[in-house]
C-alpha cells in the first residue's frame, strides 16, 4: 500500500506496494531532477552539492550497513511509531528519517510480505534449567520483523522553458526534485524458538527467545562455500559478491 505525502506545493509520485512509504519535506537527502528546458539556477546547484556533501558526512557517520542511530520502535494500539535516525541498507542506500513515523499496523499487516529472514534451526535444543512444567506455542502465534527501506518520490512544479527540437513557446512543467524518505514494512517470518521441559515458559520469556532463534538462524542463511557444493561452485574462483538486501 502506498501512502502519498505532500512535501511541497506539488504531489509526491511513489510507487510502493507492500509497505507505508514517507517523505518528508525536511529531509536533507534532496537532489535535482534534470530534464530538457529545466532553468538551472544558482540556488538549485547548491542544493546538489548540499545533497552529496551531505551523503558522504552520512557515509563518514556509518562505517558500514545497518542502523546509525535511532529509528527506535514505539507501540501504542494499533499505532506503530518508528522514531527519527539514520540507517544504510546492505545494499548501499540510505534510510534517514528526521521526525517520526506513524502507521497503524492493521495497514502494515494488510500488504505484509515474507522475509528473506525467515526458517527454523534444527540444532537448537532444549533450555537448561530449573523448575517443571512448559507451554506449547499456539498456532496463532505470529511473528513479524519491522523494517524500513529506501524510497524517492519526485516532487514540486517547475516550468519547462522550451525544449530541444520545439519551439520556445511550448509550455510544460515538471516536477524538479528528488527526494529521498523511507519504506515501514512488516515482514512475516518463521523461527523454531527455544523449548523447555524444565522452565515453564511464559509471555515474559517471549521476547529473549524471538531474539535467540532469530540470531541462530543467521550463520545459516548464506550456505556454506566449504561443502562440496561450494567448493564445485565458482565463488572461489569469483569476486565476493556483496549483500543485496534492501532494507
Amino acid at each position: 500500500m502506498g501512502n502519498q505525502n505532500d512535501i511541497t506545493a506539488g504531489s509526491v509520485e511513489l510507487d510502493t506496494q507492500d509497505g507505508v512509504a514517507f517523505i518528508e519535506q525536511a529531509s536533507p537527502l534532496t537532489r535535482l531532477h534534470y530534464f530538457d528546458g529545466k532553468f538551472l539556477k544558482a540556488d538549485a546547484l547548491a542544493q546538489e552539492q548540499a545533497y552529496h556533501r551531505t551523503q558522504v558526512r552520512l557515509s563518514n557517520l556509518a562505517g558500514g550497513w545497518g542502523v546509525v542511530n535511532g529509528l527506535g520502535v514505539g507501540l501504542a494500539g494499533d499505532q506503530l511509531t518508528v522514531g527519527s535516525g539514520l540507517a544504510i541498507t546492505p545494499a548501499g542506500h540510505f534510510v534517514l528519517t528526521v521526525g517520526d513515523v506513524q502507521a497503524k499496523v492493521s495497514d502494515l499487516l494488510k500488504v505484509a510480505t515474507a522475509s528473506v529472514t525467515s526458517g527454523g534451526n534444527a540444532e537448537f535444543g532444549e533450555c537448561a534449567g530449573q523448575g517443571a512444567g512448559g507451554v506449547q506455542e499456539t498456532a496463532s502465534l505470529g511473528l513479524y520483523e519491522i523494517t524500513v527501506g529506501p524510497i524517492e518520490g519526485l516532487c514540486g512544479n517547475e516550468p519547462v522553458y522550451g525544449a530541444l527540437c520545439e519551439s520556445a513557446c511550448v509550455s510544460d512543467s515538471r516536477h524538479p526534485y528528488w527526494r529521498e524518505g523511507l519504506v515501514l514494512r512488516l515482514r512475516p517470518i518463521t523461527l523454531k524458538l527455544p523449548t523447555s521441559t524444565a522452565v515453564p515458559f511464559s509471555n515474559v520469556h517471549l521476547r529473549n527467545r524471538v531474539a535467540s532463534a532469530y540470531f541462530a538462524i543467521e550463520p545459516g542463511s548464506t550456505p556454506s562455500a566449504l561443502s562440496a557444493s561450494g567448493l564445485a561452485s565458482g565463488v572461489w574462483c569469483q569476486p565476493a559478491s556483496l549483500y543485496g538486501r534492501d532494507e
